[in-house]
C-alpha cells in the first residue's frame, strides 16, 4: 500500500489540496494578519507600524473595503507624510475594535 502525504483532505479548498488560510504562507512568510497578532506587544517594548494588506503590481489601492487602508500598529495616533508634507492624521478603530489593546488605524 502506497500512503501519499496531503497537507489536507482531498476536497479542499481550490483542488490542491493546500490550506491557505492562516498568519504564514506556505514559505512561512507572513501575511498582514500576522500585524494583527504583533500590534499585541506593549510600545515600550518594541514600536510597531506594519501595513494590513499588501500591494502588487495591477492591484487598486484598498483592503477593508472600499477604499479602506488597514495599518497595524501600537501607537496612539499616525500622522502621514508624504514628500515631508502631512497627508492625514488617524487613530485608532476604537469603535470597531475597542476590546483590543491596540486596534487597527483604518483611513480612507
Amino acid at each position: 500500500m502506497r500512503v501519499r502525504f496531503t497537507p489536507t483532505h482531498k476536497g479542499f479548498g481550490s483542488g490542491d489540496r493546500i490550506c491557505y488560510h492562516g498568519v504564514s504562507d506556505i514559505f512561512r512568510i507572513p501575511k498582514p494578519a500576522a500585524a494583527l497578532y504583533k500590534i499585541a506587544v506593549r510600545p515600550r517594548e518594541e514600536i510597531v507600524l506594519e501595513p494590513g494588506f499588501i500591494w502588487s503590481q495591477g492591484d487598486k489601492s484598498g483592503g477593508g473595503g472600499p477604499g479602506l487602508v488597514p495599518v497595524c500598529s501600537n501607537c496612539d495616533h499616525l500622522i502621514v507624510y508624504i514628500g515631508g508634507q502631512i497627508k492625514r492624521e488617524v487613530d485608532p478603530d476604537r469603535k470597531d475594535y475597542g476590546n483590543l489593546a491596540h486596534p487597527p488605524f483604518l483611513s480612507t
